[in-house]
């Protein structure tokens, strides 16, 4: 019996070391290409979405490594594409669009842990518990401590407080800008940066202005 204070649904019973794993989250994603943990249903919706405006050579990388698994939509999920691949387990965020009905359809097909977050620091050790690699994911998390404290040494204070904004230009010239309370802001966020005036300056303040940014 699986639960978490991150939960977005009642405690729910999963398999202890789940094979044939399904996810739509983005962080879930990234922590099994970390691990090396192929799965049997990506959202590839949001593989082509996000993951080719990295940098090189991590955007080409991680796209290529979930480019032959199998497609269970994104944007709206496709069940006769997950009910196909059997999966075992199903790893979603209700952040990025399901909604309840959805939930409970996909429910009858696996067990889901759904969580409604996008803090993957927070989010990352609840998957890597739900896929038994729970040590190695919060190794993950630690790691990448390690390497915020060691940048704030080597910067010796002079980032805190330096206003920065961070923009992301689709294939199609598309210019979106990240805010506090999204993916991109924490690494911003834990080494001093603030955003500039008119912005808003935390994560509360940008869902209250742009709580459309839910896909749902």
């Amino acid at each position: 019996l699986f639960d978490h204070e991150l939960l977005a649904t009642e405690p729910v019973c999963i398999p202890q070391t789940p094979q044939r794993v399904a996810v739509q989250d983005l962080a879930a994603m990234e922590l099994m290409y970390m691990l090396d943990i192929k799965p049997t249903a990506v959202a590839q919706d949001w593989v082509a979405a996000l993951f080719p405006t990295l940098p090189d050579p991590y955007g080409t990388v991680i796209t290529d490594y979930f480019a032959d698994v199998a497609n269970f939509g994104g944007f709206e999920l496709n069940l006769e594409a997950l009910l196909e691949t059997d999966p075992d387990i199903i790893l979603i965020n209700m952040f990025y669009g399901p909604d309840e009905d959805t939930l409970a359809a996909i429910s009858e097909i696996a067990p889901v842990v759904a969580v409604d977050s996008i803090f993957w620091k927070e989010i990352t050790p609840l998957f890597g518990d739900a896929l038994g690699v729970e040590a190695e994911a919060n190794g993950l998390v630690d790691a990448y401590e390690a390497r915020i404290d060691a940048l704030n040494v080597a910067a010796d204070g002079q980032l805190a407080g330096r206003e920065a904004t961070l923009v992301m230009i689709a294939d199609d010239g598309t210019v979106s800008a990240h805010l506090p309370g999204g993916i991109s802001w924490v690494a911003l966020d834990d080494v001093g940066f603030i955003p500039p005036s008119g912005l808003p300056q935390s994560a509360e303040e940008t869902f209250d202005q742009f709580e459309a940014m839910r896909i749902r």
